[in-house]
């Protein structure tokens, strides 16, 4: 039997983890939220996710840095993780996509495109 899915949020910006949080719960969908990489490579030693959203510029070690941490550190290649950033270019879209993530979504969020992309990964 198929669990039902849960991601897990990892945003520093408590608007972006609350608003992030809501649209998911609007959608069915579980969330766990964190404020920064540590409490997240916490949570995934110990929890099972079917996804993860990134923020991109968190303190101490960045959204790029975490991901390599997933991957490498704890082995979770093949876990789906989505980029967010407020700091949007076709630089920063192309260095997220090259390093690992699955998706890459600008701030403000549009909720239609992170709901479809959350569909197609869930």
């Amino acid at each position: 039997m198929k669990h039902d899915p849960i991601v897990l949020i990892v945003e520093d910006e408590v608007d972006g983890r609350d608003m992030l949080h809501d649209m998911l719960e609007i959608w069915d969908i579980r969330s766990e939220c964190v404020s920064d990489a540590e409490s997240a490579l916490d949570y995934l030693k110990v929890n099972l996710y079917d996804a993860v959203i990134i923020d991109l510029a968190l303190p101490q070690m960045d959204g790029n840095q975490l991901l390599q941490a997933i991957r490498n550190q704890l082995g979770f290649v093949d876990l789906p993780c989505i980029a967010v950033t407020a700091f949007d270019n076709n630089v920063v879209r192309h260095e997220s996509l090259k390093a690992g993530f699955t998706a890459y979504i600008p701030k403000p969020i549009n909720d239609v495109l992170l709901h479809n992309t959350l569909i197609q990964i869930l």
